[in-house]
């Protein structure tokens, strides 16, 4: 990670960089600390695929720290953008589900199905 650290000054790498450091923390079970790596990183120039990666990645955090509204925001938002990406679905659903729109949830779950 100190060598991506090393990136966050550079204009041109820094919200890759960010990016890679908000992955890396997840991997570690960090999901606080990856928030304000994903934040940042879709501040800057990213990629379709890496922009994806970003609030999607966000989205999940957010709903595993119990930052439900935050997480319903930024699935819908990612949904917005890539809508032919069903892998948003589920996660989508568990927050439905979380905030307390059980019908919603499970009717979006047996469509999936």
């Amino acid at each position: 990670m100190a060598l991506l650290e090393t990136l966050l000054d550079n204009e041109t790498y820094s919200a890759k960089a960010h990016l890679q450091i908000a992955w890396s923390y997840d991997n570690q079970g960090k999901e606080k600390e990856a928030v304000e790596h994903y934040l940042t990183s879709l501040t800057g120039p990213l990629s379709s695929i890496e922009r994806f990666d970003a609030l999607f990645g966000l989205a999940i955090n957010y709903r595993s720290l119990g930052m439900y509204s935050e997480a319903l925001s930024y699935f819908e938002q990612t949904i917005s953008e890539y809508p032919s990406c069903i892998e948003i679905q589920p996660f989508y659903a568990m927050c439905l589900y979380n905030i307390g729109r059980h019908k919603e949830a499970t009717k979006l779950l047996l469509e999936l199905l």
